[in-house]
């Protein structure tokens, strides 16, 4: 889903609220896939976006709950993207952070 340069935490929690969660509600998959790219990430040189680290975390809790909801929690992320390795741990750690909620 194309989103304009600049669009951070809320605008990505807003694009789930209005868009993405009502699509998977109306198809009830039997999984969810996610590819976890993090070139939305504020550091990301090429991505022109300001996902942050919780934002990231948000986003795979929203899919978590999704999953929840209509596969019994059948949810597979698959980490990619070019950040530097740092960014990149830290971002999959928020991302991991949701298996203790």
């Amino acid at each position: 889903m194309p989103l304009p340069p600049g669009c951070g935490d809320g605008d990505y929690g807003q694009a789930f609220e209005t868009l993405i969660e009502p699509i998977v509600d109306q198809y009830r998959p039997q999984a969810v896939l996610v590819s976890a790219g993090q070139d939305a990430h504020v550091d990301d040189p090429l991505g022109s976006m300001t996902v942050t680290e919780d934002g990231f975390g948000a986003m795979a809790l929203r899919c978590l709950e999704l999953a929840k909801r209509h596969c019994d929690g059948r949810l597979a992320l698959r980490a990619r993207g070019r950040l530097r390795p740092r960014r990149l741990r830290t971002c999959v750690e928020a991302i991991l952070a949701l298996a203790d909620q």
